[in-house]
């Protein structure tokens, strides 16, 4: 029995048994972690695609009024998309198998929040809708069409022809005052031909340096008309190898404000008018020319004669003082005598001084404008006016605009500057009915700063701005104007492109503003091209007819586009098919307006017409991207045994883990 006890006490049998129990215990707890851990990534995953589905689903809540109209998308987010939110969440998070669940999600746990972000309010967001829509719609380029059209007609070298011609109108004034006292000078040398050899010589003197000074004011001047004849042929150079690019295309399109333009551009020959001196300072060169060697040498013979005057007189005082005192004269009288003698000879010697021609040519303006020109432009002013329109008052609900704070909230950006003050087509009719050479140069540099910031930024935008193109044809594709055909039933009915320009608060007055701008437009590119292409002999003159011709041809242009008609790109290339609409020059005055102001302008349009029909609406609830967080909670079935929430486990609690996510989804 001792053996057989202490036998039993030490034998090893079952030892293996222990082990082999703890083993399965921890392999079975690992596995059960590993069931959980598989759990919570496939939890993760789906929460995550539940939530993006959601949000989603939430963002295809658009308002079908922006979208209709404007092709903008927007989402507001209200009581009902937070309902849809959870709605959409639960139903593609929640298991439809009733028998048995993997996951086991606590609903109770749900905590789900969400919120609009980019507001159509920030001009980033919004433009990046504009884009992105015409980006996908693949416009006609008109605008694009416009711009090339409007470059090739070199207006910006127009502009600098007219400007730089300036100082040959002052040189001619200065010719025209030094030819008369040149004239003057000597008519008083032929009065004076008895007087002394030094009068004449001071006489001489005189003519000496004004044809000294003619002749050089005429070099100046065959100068200035030299480098303005080069100017001439660079701008002849530049319209006719432009159109011939175009020319040398297959074209087929239409013309750029739809009047129909078939056929490829016909080749164009550009032709200015020259700067040529005219024949009356041509007669007076020549003149010039012969003046100089007959001063040479009546000087000469003068100097002669001042020397024997001299001693003439010398003896004619030395023969009074031998008279004086008795004494004999008479050899002193024959040597006077014989120094007379040799005066009259040198005096018959004198070459007869010449006169110089009369001119006939004047730097002046030519006649001021006819009360009938005048009078078409009022009736057009008259037809304007008649318009009555609608008007944005604060005390019409429909009418309510879109507030500078909101503007400044969304974009974190200063006060928005009032309107600009317009001077337009009746601003330059104080000047013109002034008529002098004070009122012509002002209009002169008005013509030639506004054609140089309009060709200036229109070549910027030529070259790198496709999306200021995009934003103006975005603009007239969306909105009507005054000879628009299309009705759109908006609030405006007629005149929203005409606001988007000036933003007054009265359909007729922007429409007014519009043709305000556009005469001016015109104005200054008939101004310049008249001043290219006319041959009159001074700079007044050119300039004079170029402001009259402007001025009758810009309210002509204006007439025939109010009526559905184009105007030429200008009337040095009328013989080209091409012409130009209503709508054509609103796109380039677009091109030349602050985006801002577009955009925002395009915005209170947008929050009006829809506010015909939708009272509530405000643009400032809707945006283009949509945020949204989840947690929630499932069960952990043997991760808990481990009390992983001790170890610092934010996510686990108890048994059971949260789980947090956030998604976003944008136009």
């Amino acid at each position: 029995m001792q053996r057989g006890g202490r036998s039993f006490f030490k034998t090893e049998q079952g030892a293996v048994s222990v082990f082999l129990l703890l083993i399965f215990l921890g392999m079975l707890m690992l596995a059960g972690l590993v069931v959980d851990i598989s759990r919570v990534m496939v939890a993760e995953r789906k929460v995550q695609t539940a939530l993006n589905t959601a949000v989603r689903s939430v963002l295809a809540d658009y308002d079908e009024e922006l979208v209709g109209q404007y092709g903008i998308y927007g989402v507001p987010y209200t009581t009902r998309q937070a309902e849809d939110l959870q709605r959409y969440f639960l139903v593609n998070l929640i298991e439809k198998e009733e028998t048995f669940h993997f996951l086991r999600f606590n609903q109770d746990d749900l905590k789900i929040t969400g919120k609009v972000e980019k507001s159509l309010l920030n001009d980033g967001a919004f433009q990046e809708q504009i884009m992105e829509y015409m980006k996908y719609k693949a416009p006609v380029m008109v605008t694009q069409n416009v711009l090339d059209i409007f470059l090739k007609g070199a207006f910006g070298k127009k502009a600098d022809l007219l400007e730089s011609a300036q100082p040959s109108g002052k040189t001619l004034d200065s010719i025209l005052i030094t030819q008369v006292d040149l004239k003057k000078a000597l008519k008083n040398a032929t009065r004076n031909s008895a007087k002394k050899a030094l009068d004449q010589l001071l006489d001489l003197e005189t003519i000496e340096q004004a044809q000294k000074d003619l002749a050089a004011l005429m070099k100046e001047y065959e100068k200035q008309l030299q480098a303005n004849n080069r100017q001439v042929q660079e701008i002849e150079t530049a319209v006719t190898e432009a159109w011939r690019a175009d020319s040398d295309e297959e074209s087929g399109t239409g013309a750029p404000g739809g009047e129909g333009n078939a056929g490829n551009t016909p080749a164009v020959k550009a032709q200015g008018g020259k700067f040529t001196l005219p024949p009356d300072l041509q007669t007076l060169k020549k003149e010039l020319q012969e003046l100089p060697g007959i001063i040479k040498h009546n000087r000469a013979l003068l100097e002669q004669i001042a020397e024997l005057e001299e001693e003439e007189q010398a003896l004619t005082e030395e023969i009074a003082a031998l008279a004086q005192a008795g004494e004999s004269t008479q050899a002193a009288r024959e040597k006077r005598k014989q120094l007379r003698a040799e005066i009259k000879a040198l005096n018959q010697q004198l070459k007869p001084l010449p006169q110089i021609s009369d001119l006939s040519i004047q730097n002046k303006l030519p006649p001021a404008l006819e009360k009938t020109e005048k009078k078409a432009k009022e009736f057009l002013r008259e037809q304007v006016e008649a318009f009555l329109g609608r008007k944005i008052s604060a005390g019409n609900p429909v009418t309510r605009l879109i507030t500078d704070e909101e503007f400044r909230a969304a974009n974190n950006r200063g006060a928005s500057q009032p309107p600009a003050q317009e001077q337009g087509m009746f601003a330059y009719d104080e000047k013109m009915a002034q008529w002098n050479e004070k009122a012509a140069g002002e209009l002169e540099e008005n013509v030639f700063t506004y054609l140089k910031e309009l060709t200036a930024t229109l070549q910027q935008i030529a070259i790198g701005g496709v999306e200021k193109i995009y934003l103006t044809e975005y603009i007239m594709d969306k909105h009507t104007f005054i000879t628009s055909p299309t009705q759109r039933g908006h609030y405006f009915n007629k005149g929203e492109v005409e606001y988007i320009l000036f933003g007054r608060p009265a359909e007729r007055d922007n429409i007014f503003l519009a043709f305000l701008s556009i005469w001016q437009l015109r104005f200054a590119v008939n101004v310049v091209d008249s001043f290219f292409t006319n041959p009159a002999p001074t700079f007044l003159s050119r300039l004079g007819t170029a402001l009259v011709e402007g001025f009758i041809c810009a309210t002509n242009d204006l007439t025939n586009m109010y009526a559905g008609r184009g105007a030429p790109l200008c009337d040095s290339l009328k013989t080209l098919p091409t012409r130009l609409s209503y709508s054509d020059h609103l796109r380039l005055l677009l091109l030349m307006r602050s985006e801002k102001e577009q955009l925002d302008r395009i915005r209170q349009l947008m929050q009006i017409n829809i506010r015909q029909t939708k009272e509530a609406f405000l643009l400032k609830d809707y945006g283009t991207r949509v945020e949204a967080t989840a947690e929630i909670s499932i069960d952990l079935w043997f991760a808990s045994l481990l009390q992983l929430d001790k170890f610092g486990l934010p996510q686990v609690q108890g048994n059971r883990y949260i789980i947090k996510k956030t998604a976003l989804a944008q136009y």
